[in-house]
């Protein structure tokens, strides 16, 4: 229940496990509601919520009742007993399993008066109304043929009265449903409001367009009646878009609700076959359209660690809805402490501010810094940066892009280009090469529209804003290219303590560091020499960088002048413009300040390009600050939720990588982005989901060959780490166990990383020539087979680790899931519990010599077999 409710975006929850196949139920709810559990059973979740919008409390249980009859009146005396506590309003909603009237059931065999005279009873006696309901009539159905098809309606909403006349304006909606017998009910405290028409917009790329079975066609005559260059091409194709998607929304709805509108006719007629299958077709129609809608929300929700097939879940409304609300900007604090609602004052607080950041620096030259700098880029690397570009790198960049980030001032996102590449990929590839190669300048494409990110709820101070930059795509292209060129030389460039975007850092190392720096000066007491720690306000080298320094800095390491020349284009060609509450008022400011004088531009190469500063858009950094901020602020059960969540996440991006499950993930709430690279998945439909196959399980190693399998678990309070090791052979037969513990553990990666160490050294110990060391801790694995480009705080480990692998005749590391590691797993655990460091040679408990027993029975079963044990 946990992964299901963390897959719908709900990190805070409840959940009561399922027994087997059977059972479960879950509670889930955003961050910023007050929930207080009061109790909950295999059959309800009863819970205090305390209500912001209404200031008061009331009483949520989420109930279901017992599907056997014999245990249902176990049910009516489980509600008896919560009705007890009747001192705030109280809801309870659910799926009841029960009916209380004979025309709330259609086919199938008469219900007994009895018990639905006990279902009746029950809610008058627990003070309980039935909320109603709008929709179709039956909330359950089962059966394809009308001799086997039953409804009834057996999940509903009841409420005491001081409940209802809390929310008087409250509804129940029965929405459609295609998967599951059961349709969802739809609680709104506040009654739907349908008088909010379509807010006008300039032209964004809808994704959701590309479900459309004819809109490739369009797109291929839209592009080849365009005329002009690229832009101005994409221009004209945005125009075609609006217009047709007025069109279409407008005939999208009708169709819609006509599908609807029959659905449910054909509810309410008698059952037949040709019913059915017309049920059936409708259902395959609306949910085409669900899946048009899902996308639709996700891409405005911008929660993209999601993927397509979660279904249109009120989560990405919320978050779309949530952003909406705090992305407007009610009230600004100018400099002199005064407040103002009005917009025009308030453009003039965003201009001063803008006005004094986009300023140049006053301050003496750093021409004395420079001077200390030595040269890194060697003369080979310059060659290999300016060397002809090609259209494969373009194209290279373009996969590499998130699909659904938000678009620039054209409206085009990367999932455009991506799904149409074979359409628009070649003239887009020629234009820009031809930037790339002096041809054509970046400022028809180098236009920014600047956002303001709130850091606090309910800013008002311009500080209290992050600036981040919207480019067009195409830009970003040129931009990714010559990243990419620089991306293998840029650990070379740049000093190991920076961890922040190197391939092979990590910029959490750094909050380690400063931790044990911060707890060494804690611990000394004693010694002549005393240390102090110097905090430093970074917020103006965050914002903007001096495009003097810059340059100076790229002369000073080396880099070949002509490639300064390109990376200052990129740069310095920018017109920004900033949106207040979504209207551009901002445009032009920098030609303004220019002309003013308060800029002064330095010259930079033989085209002597002016230069003035660089905007720095950076979310990694505010990702950081709030991670931090979260843990340091946050009662302890709720680091333990952000902490779950976060690996879950992680646990998501192996799936991906290593058995193919698709799981969209390019961002990370509260994680640091630098940790890892963004992961490109456009998933449009729902994929079937997969069976489990046998790399999910544990396999034998070829003979002569010794596997062995290494975990750790970790105690973040104690800092202690318990490795655990298990060395089989080809017959699956134990030839050596340990537990290790390890002491000031830092976090629990380097407790893996020690653990695949004590491997190695069990294997040196036992005279084991031919290894393969398998473990289900990915970042470990790609360390050790980084080598020597290996540059986060496992390089010392890792190292070690490979110096020993030369000691043997064959070693390989593996990873493999949890499912393929659970004996080593359950050893790790075994250590835990026990505190024992040590070989487990002769005291092996038997909970490990039954689980390896069966791993190794599995070897000989056939793929199909194996598969239907798993599933069963």
């Amino acid at each position: 229940m946990e992964k299901v409710r963390q897959k719908c975006g709900f990190v805070n929850g409840i959940d009561i496990g399922a027994m087997g196949s059977k059972g479960g139920l879950s509670l889930g709810w955003k961050g910023n509601s007050l929930i207080n559990l009061k109790s909950f059973s295999s059959y309800h979740i009863d819970v205090e919520v305390q209500d912001n919008e209404c200031d008061t409390k009331w009483r949520l249980t989420g109930f279901y009742g017992n599907p056997e009859e014999r245990g249902r009146r176990e049910s009516w005396n489980l509600l008896r007993q919560l009705s007890i506590d009747q001192e705030d309003p109280w809801v309870v909603i659910g799926d009841f399993n029960e009916i209380t009237s004979s025309d709330e059931k259609k086919g199938g065999r008469r219900r007994s008066n009895r018990q639905m005279i006990d279902f009746r009873s029950t809610l008058k006696d627990c003070n309980l109304e039935d909320l109603g309901f709008k929709g179709r009539w039956f909330t359950w159905e089962r059966g394809r043929q009308k001799s086997t098809n039953i409804r009834e309606r057996l999940d509903r909403g009841v409420a005491t009265i001081t409940w209802i006349d809390l929310f008087p304006r409250y509804q129940v909606n029965h929405l459609s449903h295609s998967f599951s017998d059961h349709c969802p009910i739809l609680l709104d405290t506040m009654g739907m409001d349908s008088t909010r028409g379509p807010n006008s917009q300039n032209f964004r790329f809808e994704a959701r367009w590309c479900l459309d079975s004819n809109f490739e066609a369009l797109i291929r005559n839209w592009w080849l009646e365009a005329e002009g260059t690229v832009p101005k091409r994409l221009e004209q194709m945005g125009s075609n878009m609006l217009k047709w998607t007025r069109v279409r929304n407008r005939d999208n709805k009708k169709i819609r609700n006509a599908l609807e509108d029959r659905l449910k006719r054909l509810y309410n007629e008698e059952v037949s076959d040709d019913t059915l299958a017309e049920i059936a077709e409708i259902q395959l129609g609306l949910n085409l359209e669900a899946d048009k809608e899902e996308i639709f929300w996700e891409q405005r929700a911008r929660v993209n660690w999601l993927q397509h097939g979660d279904r249109n879940t009120s989560f990405f409304h919320k978050m779309a809805g949530q952003r909406h609300f705090r992305g407007r900007i009610l009230e600004l604090e100018d400099a002199a402490g005064n407040h103002t609602t009005e917009s025009a004052d308030m453009l003039k607080i965003t201009s001063s501010y803008f006005t004094n950041l986009f300023s140049a620096s006053t301050e003496e030259s750093d021409e004395h810094l420079f001077g200390l700098v030595k040269p890194k880029v060697t003369a080979s690397m310059n060659a290999a940066l300016l060397k002809q570009f090609t259209e494969e790198e373009i194209c290279q960049a373009v996969k590499e892009m998130p699909p659904l980030k938000a678009p620039g001032v054209d409206g085009f996102s990367a999932t455009f280009f991506q799904t149409y590449w074979h359409i628009v990929g070649t003239d887009v590839s020629k234009y820009c090469l031809a930037i790339l190669n002096g041809q054509f300048e970046l400022e028809d494409i180098n236009k920014t529209r600047l956002v303001l990110i709130p850091k606090v709820d309910k800013p008002i101070n311009m500080t209290q804003f992050r600036p981040i930059s919207l480019c067009n795509v195409l830009y970003k292209i040129i931009a990714k290219v010559l990243v990419n060129r620089m991306s293998d030389m840029l650990g070379d460039c740049i000093n190991e303590t920076q961890g922040a975007f190197i391939p092979g850092r990590l910029i959490s190392d750094n909050i380690l560091i400063a931790y044990e720096i911060l707890h060494s000066l804690k611990m000394k007491k004693n010694g002549k020499k005393g240390h102090f720690a110097l905090k430093l306000d970074m917020s103006k080298a965050y914002d903007r960088v001096e495009w003097d320094f810059l340059a100076g800095m790229m002369t000073a390491l080396g880099f070949h002048n002509d490639w300064i020349v390109l990376i200052m284009r990129c740069v310095c060609s920018v017109s920004y413009s900033v949106s207040l509450n979504g209207l551009n008022r901002f445009a032009t400011l920098l030609e303004d300040v220019k002309q003013r004088g308060l800029m002064e531009g330095a010259p930079i190469g033989r085209g002597r390009i002016s230069i003035n500063h660089l905007f720095f858009a950076d979310e990694s950094l505010g990702a950081q600050q709030c991670f931090a901020q979260m843990f340091t602020e946050a009662e302890e059960h709720h680091r333990n939720i952000i902490a779950i969540s976060t690996w879950s996440l992680w646990y998501c991006r192996n799936k991906l990588m290593h058995e193919g499950t698709k799981t969209q993930m390019q961002e990370i709430l509260g994680f640091i982005r630098g940790y890892m690279m963004e992961i490109e998945v456009s998933r449009k439909k729902l994929q079937p989901q997969v069976r489990p196959n046998l790399q999910e399980l544990w396999r034998p190693p070829e003979i002569g060959i010794i596997k062995i399998n290494f975990d750790a678990s970790f105690q973040i309070r104690e800092r202690l780490a318990i490795t655990a090791v298990i060395a089989r052979d080809a017959m699956g037969v134990i030839l050596g166990a340990e537990t290790y513990l390890v002491e000031d553990t830092v976090d629990s990666f380097v407790a893996e990383a020690r653990a695949c160490e004590r491997a190695v050294l069990l294997a040196k110990s036992r005279g084991f020539q031919r290894l393969v060391v398998e473990g289900d801790a990915l970042t470990v694995i790609k360390s050790i087979k980084r080598k020597n480009h290996e540059k986060s705080i496992l390089k010392s480990i890792t190292q070690h680790i490979n110096q020993l692998g030369l000691c043997f005749d064959e070693i390989s590391y593996h990873y493999v899931p949890r499912s393929a590691n659970g004996v080593a797993h359950t050893l790790a655990l075994e250590g835990r519990r026990c505190r024992f460091s040590g070989c487990w040679d002769d005291i092996l408990p038997e909970s490990i010599q039954v689980l390896a027993m069966k791993e190794s029975r599995l070897r000989n079963v056939g793929d199909d077999r194996v598969s239907d044990l798993l599933c069963s």
